[in-house]
């Protein structure tokens, strides 16, 4: 299920301050250059510094499920040497998403590239008060543990009972995510599939 970049709203603001208090998130364009993975921001920032000079800038990507969720995920993005604007230079997961919100954190820890497959933690606030979204945060954890356990370089290839794990508790974050989205998705925002129809031309019964 895929997140939204986050509306610069009060609640989002608050999210934020409760992450890093002091720091300005800020909506940035995705300028990602071809050739480059998505999700992979810490690596291609590097190999941008490592050609141009700069730095890394490390924060969080805040992202929403409308009507159900916030979510902050470990970011970097480039600062260039020269004092101009950051750039978000790493492509997203859709094509669909062309911004993302930045929290700045210059307290977080360095990205360790020598062990790339662990994930840093996530952080989630709930939009609704309702279980289901506090079971699928627990779903989500559970799902992230388990492929921590596992944090070869590249592509991880689970096996034996750790993959049946995985898989069976996707299925439950996935079904359970889909259930809220369809019932707290607002009419108006583009719709939780990735179609780029709002909610009420394409999802909504």
């Amino acid at each position: 299920m895929l997140t939204r970049t986050a509306p610069l709203n009060p609640r989002t603001k608050e999210f934020c301050a409760r992450i890093r208090a002091g720091a300005r998130p800020q909506l940035m364009v995705i300028q990602p250059e071809p050739g480059w993975e998505p999700n992979n921001c810490f690596f291609c920032v590097r190999e941008r510094v490592q050609r141009d000079g700069g730095r890394i800038q490390l924060g969080w990507s805040i992202g929403e499920l409308p009507g159900v969720y916030l979510e902050a995920e470990r970011h970097a993005v480039f600062a260039p040497a020269d004092g101009s604007p950051w750039l978000d230079i790493s492509p997203a997961s859709g094509p669909e998403l062309t911004t993302r919100l930045f929290l700045p954190d210059d307290s977080a820890a360095e990205y360790d590239f020598a062990n790339a497959g662990v994930r840093e933690g996530i952080i989630r606030e709930a939009l609704a008060a309702d279980g289901r979204i506090r079971e699928f945060f627990r779903l989500a954890e559970k799902i992230e543990a388990l492929l921590n356990s596992h944090p070869d370089l590249g592509e991880i290839s689970l096996k034996g009972e750790n993959k049946s794990n995985v898989e069976r508790l996707a299925f439950k974050a996935s079904s359970l995510i889909e259930a809220l989205a369809m019932e707290y998705t607002p009419r108006n925002v583009p719709c939780f599939c990735g179609s780029g129809k709002k909610f009420k031309k394409c999802h909504r019964p």
